[in-house]
């Protein structure tokens, strides 16, 4: 589909989306005018606006290849997910014929040898591989011929990152190594140091007065140092000294081994609480950029204690350091606060995603999500940021569903 978007009120009225957009805008700036309450509203006019406009888009009808554990994770995910309008259409059974009711209900729709039929009388756009071991089970020229008919043939484990943002830590090796993305090319890298020396450069000058208020709001509140300086493993698995505002009490690690942080730390200071509520207590790492040792995107900086045994847990871990660590990351705009070693290791999921698909647009998303988070909080749910996903990873639909 091409132009823009025009929706439609059920008036006689359509409105194009961009005009309505502008029109959102001015109100929710005018809210910030006449109050919080109003900047409220304006903020839940435009939410409200992209959640229709995503309603009026067409269904994306999908048929998967498989029932397996892989086939049950993309058929849950799809089912908590509404609002990227994908449809399950039905499902194949590629080790039995039968018709019985699988994954969740949605039904058997035919055998093995019968994949471009089918996908042609239910109307579907795309097929998902999710077996892990199709040998002697599918015929590709079935497959093959569907690619020359316009409907898309996709890995079960690609299409999973495309619909969460994330990769499944439980796939075989094999599809790392033989599969798209992790090439962090030298092009890349370079291309993100200048955007960090750019960032951090003009954010340290344009930053520097609140820098002065933060400092003189910590001496006033606690006692000891403005700044809390610790080791982190950083790119490729040098350690470096990262910079941050004191948030938290002066004795808060006196025990024997390190602590993870929790949201709801009693070791916080109450100017250290504003801090961490806007992430203000992160910005003197924009030194730590601008010096080489950190990037405005990418996966948080970890201590040597905690990576140590997150690899233990996790062989995948160690990848993290194939880029330099972030000021914020796609973990971090996607996945709950990380306070234990579980929720680390979810948030490995992400980071993973993020290197795996690294580029300058990811990063500018990345950023954009940033100030959403830091100034109206997380997302309730997926919704926001899976568009973000699918659009990068160019699965929305297209011509195809319309017809």
């Amino acid at each position: 589909m091409e132009g823009a978007l025009t929706v439609d009120f059920g008036d006689s009225k359509s409105v194009d989306s961009s005009t309505y957009l502008v029109a959102a805008s001015r109100a929710s700036c005018r809210g910030e005018r006449d109050g919080a309450s109003e900047t409220t509203l304006g903020v839940q006019v435009i939410n409200r606006l992209l959640r229709h406009i995503r309603t009026v888009r067409p269904r994306h009808r999908i048929l998967i290849l498989g029932t397996g554990k892989e086939a049950e994770e993309i058929a849950k995910e799809l089912r908590e997910r509404p609002h990227l309008n994908f449809e399950l259409a039905g499902v194949i059974d590629l080790d039995d014929d039968g018709g019985e009711q699988v994954l969740g209900g949605y039904r058997v729709v035919g055998a093995a040898s019968e994949v471009l039929g089918v996908a042609k009388d239910l109307d579907v756009a795309t097929v998902i591989v999710a077996d892990r071991d199709t040998r002697g089970k599918l015929d590709m020229t079935e497959l093959l011929q569907c690619k020359t008919q316009n409907i898309r043939v996709v890995d079960g484990g690609a299409f999973y990152e495309t619909i969460t943002g994330r990769v499944r830590l439980n796939a075989r090796a094999s599809a790392f190594v033989f599969g798209d993305g992790f090439f962090v090319s030298s092009q890349i890298l370079s291309a993100k140091r200048v955007l960090d020396v750019a960032i951090a450069g003009v954010g340290l000058l344009l930053l520097s007065p609140l820098f002065a208020l933060i400092a003189a709001a910590i001496r006033l509140d606690s006692r000891g140092p403005v700044f809390y300086r610790q080791e982190r493993v950083g790119f490729r698995g040098r350690e470096f000294r990262m910079w941050k505002f004191r948030s938290m009490r002066v004795d808060a690690e006196e025990e024997a081994s390190p602590l993870w942080a929790q949201p709801e730390d009693h070791r916080v200071t109450r100017v250290g609480w504003v801090l961490r509520r806007f992430s203000l207590d992160e910005l003197p790492q924009l030194w730590n950029i601008l010096k080489g040792e950190m990037s405005v995107v990418g996966p948080r900086p970890e201590r040597e204690h905690f990576v140590r045994n997150l690899c233990e847990l996790s062989p995948l871990y160690q990848y993290r350091t194939a880029v330099r660590p972030g000021l914020t990351g796609w973990a971090q705009i996607r996945a709950p606060y990380a306070s234990s070693y579980e929720n680390s290791l979810y948030k490995l999921s992400f980071d993973l995603f993020y290197i795996k698909n690294i580029s300058i647009a990811l990063d500018l998303a990345i950023i954009a999500g940033t100030f959403r988070v830091v100034f109206f909080g997380r997302p309730k749910g997926p919704e926001e940021f899976d568009h973000a996903i699918t659009e990068i990873r160019g699965l929305e639909p297209t011509e195809h569903e319309s017809a």
